[in-house]
């Protein structure tokens, strides 16, 4: 099986052999696992697009992982997802990472083996998903984008040339002949058929485009939906394993707590 390619971002070594200790323990899928600790490390490292997945420290010293967020904002592979990882739990750094990119947050003190590796593979499966969903809608629009563009482009010389076989056919060119008229009355109704088949493609292209709004916005809504079921059930099941922040702000050792137990390094 191929591993999946980890990179993890954070300033304190000891933070990172825990996590990386936690992906060991996880096992399935086998994890490869780098380390960075610095923001420019972080940046340089998602803008290379080496990796399946990063686990972002929100605390890094010079920025934070919002900064990095929007500074690899342009960037961002949706194949390779970003995990934000916080040493306290905050319902407004969660949303805010969210919004800029992230596409999950887990809070320090609450990870497991089984919670982060669940995390790795929902995130990565749903931003395979979406990459296939945006290459196939971006396929859609250069068809719709081609088909309007071929459609506008032939519209104008049929209508010039319905305009001039209209004017000979009523002689204002000048005087025809009866065969001459036969001739122009084929002409003139192929020109016409070309013209309802421009109109139809012109029609088509713009119903495409309406179903494709359509189903964004409803995909947009179910997605919406699941995401706030999956939020709610990982809450219940971190309540009802007993997983909880112990701080609510920066500590300068790990401190973790599992079922009213907690360990410290120093």
């Amino acid at each position: 099986m191929q591993p999946i390619r980890v990179l993890i971002v954070d300033d304190d070594e000891d933070d990172f052999v825990l996590i990386r200790d936690l992906l060991v323990e996880e096992g399935a899928p086998p994890y490869a696992v780098e380390w960075v600790s610095t923001s420019q490390g972080a940046i340089d490292a998602i803008q290379a697009r080496k990796h399946d997945v990063y686990l972002l420290d929100f605390r890094l010293g010079e920025l934070n992982g919002l900064q990095v967020l929007d500074a690899v904002a342009d960037t961002m592979d949706p194949k390779a997802p970003i995990i934000m990882l916080t040493g306290f739990g905050d319902r407004d750094v969660e949303m805010a990472a969210l919004r800029a990119g992230a596409a999950d947050y887990l809070p320090k003190p609450q990870m497991t083996a089984e919670l982060l590796g669940r995390s790795i593979r929902h995130v990565i499966e749903r931003g395979r998903l979406e990459y296939l969903e945006f290459r196939d809608q971006e396929r859609l629009r250069l068809k719709d984008e081609l088909l309007s563009r071929v459609s506008h482009e032939l519209r104008t010389p049929v209508a010039a040339i319905h305009q001039f076989v209209s004017l000979v056919l009523d002689g204002i060119a000048g005087e025809v002949t009866e065969e001459q008229v036969r001739y122009l009355g084929v002409a003139m109704e192929n020109i016409e058929s070309l013209s309802r088949l421009i109109n139809g493609l012109l029609d088509a292209s713009r119903a495409a485009r309406e179903r494709e709004l359509w189903q964004k916005r409803r995909t947009n809504g179910v997605k919406r939906r699941a995401s706030v079921k999956r939020r709610d059930a990982r809450r219940s099941d971190r309540q009802a394993r007993g997983l909880w922040p112990v701080a609510t702000h920066r500590v300068p050792c790990c401190a973790w707590r599992e079922a009213g137990r907690c360990m410290k390094r120093g």
